[in-house]
């Protein structure tokens, strides 16, 4: 029983990298725009992780981090699309102010979307 638990679940962590690059692959054929920066919006969240010790005893631990969201909009046959992209596993707010420094309200970027469907859309520049 535990050996068909193990193989189900390396199939499905296989079907999900799969699904990824097919993503990856049909975002790269789609065409680029140029989008502006619209906003930022910070998320904060614990991280925690368990560790057994030596002696059989279990450790939590947890950490206070930081996401950073980071909304844009792009024009696309005179209609406006919007998208968002995020920074996360951010340590501190300082590192939250770097990000927004790098991404600052008004910055243009490179996106591309979905031809069929332009309000799927990528940021590709992280």
């Amino acid at each position: 029983m535990k050996k068909i638990t193990q193989m189900l679940g390396f199939v499905v962590v296989v079907f999900i990298l799969i699904k990824g690059c097919q993503r990856t692959m049909e975002v790269r054929s789609w065409p680029e725009t140029s989008a502006v920066i619209s906003s930022h919006a910070v998320e904060e969240y614990t991280e925690t992780e368990s560790k057994k010790n030596s002696d059989g005893t279990v450790k939590h631990s947890s950490d206070t981090e930081y996401r950073l969201w980071v909304s844009y909009q792009f024009h696309i046959d005179g209609v406006q699309y919007s998208g968002r992209f995020d920074k996360d596993d951010l340590d501190d707010e300082r590192q939250v102010e770097q990000q927004q420094r790098i991404y600052p309200i008004g910055k243009k970027i490179t996106v591309r979307y979905d031809p069929q469907n332009p309000a799927d859309s990528e940021y590709k520049g992280y």
